[in-house]
C-alpha cells in the first residue's frame, strides 16, 4: 500500500534576496581563523606565491611548524595576520611572520583541495 502511494515533495521555502545572497557568499567565501604559537625567529616552514593579487601558500616544508600543526594547506589564501591586511607582497608577509612571536592569528580562505595521498 505504501509503495503504490505517490508522495509530493514540499516546495522549498521562499528566501528574500538578501538571504539568498548571504548564503551564496558564505558557501563560496568561507573564511577561517587559524591561531598558531611561535617563538621569535622560529621559521614556519611555509612559502608563498602571488596568485590573482592574493598571497597563496605555495609550499609547506615537511617537518616544519606549520606541517606539524596541520592547520594550513597548500593553496590556502592568506588575508590577514593579527588583524592586519597582508597585501600581495610575499617578502613583506615573510618578514611580518618572522618578527611575530607568541600567538599569531591568520585569516585565510581555505583551498578545499584534497591533499595528495601519501605514497605506499
Amino acid at each position: 500500500m505504501v509503495a503504490s502511494k505517490c508522495y509530493e515533495v514540499p516546495p522549498p521555502p521562499e528566501m528574500g534576496n538578501d538571504a539568498a545572497v548571504n548564503s551564496a557568499l558564505m558557501q563560496a567565501d568561507a573564511v577561517r581563523m587559524i591561531g598558531i604559537r611561535k617563538k621569535a625567529g622560529e621559521p614556519l616552514g611555509v612559502t608563498f606565491r602571488v596568485e590573482k593579487d592574493d598571497l597563496v601558500i605555495a609550499r609547506i616544508l615537511h617537518g616544519g611548524m606549520i606541517d606539524r600543526q596541520g592547520l594550513l594547506h597548500v593553496g590556502d589564501i592568506i588575508k590577514e595576520v593579527n588583524g592586519k591586511d597582508v597585501g600581495n607582497n610575499p617578502t613583506e608577509l615573510q618578514e611580518m611572520l618572522k618578527n611575530c612571536s607568541g600567538g599569531i592569528t591568520l585569516k585565510i580562505l581555505p583551498s578545499y583541495r584534497d591533499a595528495p595521498a601519501p605514497p605506499q
